[in-house]
């Protein structure tokens, strides 16, 4: 499940980082547009059937800004939630801090940090701060469709996507593997800082205020576009993306026995065909592993 979080959460949870500037506004120009930054709600879609997050295959990220006290950078606090089976898991993100809350069956509740090379949470903001303006993108054979035409590219956590600015309706990001459609929300929104329950005091950091390029500021609020950003594209080139799915085994198909990892107090003397007494330790496999002819589950005690 981490490795799955470490682009797809991060991606999505918040558009934060420590940064500069690589063309640095006036403090005032800053100022006023942070005091305007909205309230943002990302919609997740992710194209991979392997992708999917405590069983979903979309969710919403909400995220809100705070503004720092000179008004010259910004973090966001944000939260996503996933309901799978009778488990509820909530990922906050609040003045910086990483938390996972779970609650289960019975309503009980566990807080606990995330700790800070989970998620690259750092690498997020410098990925906006790093677009720059394409005349086209595609993924595999289809072209990304971007209506206004103000279209960019990045690279986040070694993944390329294509980003479409809508002005003030908000802002799409594409890659092989997802879609993020940003929405500017009409009100604030609050957070709270979740209560740990398992004796830590705090959470350590893992991102901090930021600054952000006339692009990055464009995006985040839905502000105009600099000019110098937006037409210079004789010079770029048209960025093509993997397509989403590879569609068939490469090689010859053969049986696979998966493995899980710490943690779980089962122990099976022969293989399972589901995952059930794992301990959450693997989803459903099948239809997500074409190279397997049969797939099997070693159930072993691993407490």
């Amino acid at each position: 499940m981490v490795s799955s979080l470490r682009v797809v959460v991060a991606s999505a949870v918040a558009l934060l980082a420590f940064a500069q500037p690589a063309t640095p506004l006036k403090n005032t120009q800053v100022q006023t547009s942070l005091k305007n930054a909205p309230s943002v709600k990302l919609h997740v879609t992710l194209k991979r059937k392997s992708m999917k997050l405590h069983s979903q295959s979309e969710f919403d990220v909400y995220a809100t800004p705070v503004v720092s006290a000179n008004g010259a950078s910004v973090l966001y606090n944000s939260y996503a939630t996933f309901l799978d089976e009778d488990e509820k898991f909530t990922y906050t993100v609040v003045n910086g801090a990483a938390y996972l809350s779970t609650i289960d069956d019975d309503d009980s509740e566990t807080v606990r940090c995330l700790p800070p090379n989970t998620l690259p949470f750092d690498k997020i903001l410098p990925a906006l701060n790093d677009a720059t303006p394409i005349p086209s993108a595609s993924i595999g054979k289809e072209t990304v469709e971007c209506e206004s035409g103000k279209l960019f590219k990045t690279t986040f956590s070694g993944a390329h996507f294509a980003l479409c600015s809508s002005g003030k309706s908000g802002f799409t990001a594409v890659s092989s593997d997802l879609a993020i459609n940003v929405t500017y929300l009409d009100g604030p929104i609050t957070i709270s800082q979740p209560e740990l329950t398992d004796g830590t005091s705090s959470c350590e950091p893992v991102e901090s205020v930021t600054s952000m390029t006339p692009t990055a500021l464009a995006l985040a609020t839905g502000g105009a576009l600099p000019s110098t950003s937006s037409r210079k594209l004789k010079e770029a080139a048209h960025m093509a993306m993997d397509a989403s799915e590879c569609g068939e085994c490469l090689t010859t198909p053969r049986p696979c026995i998966f493995l899980h990892g710490l943690g779980n107090p089962n122990e099976e003397p022969t293989l399972q065909d589901t995952p059930k007494l794992t301990k959450r330790k693997f989803g459903d496999i099948h239809g997500h592993a074409p190279c397997c002819s049969e797939i099997k589950y070693a159930v072993v005690n691993t407490r």
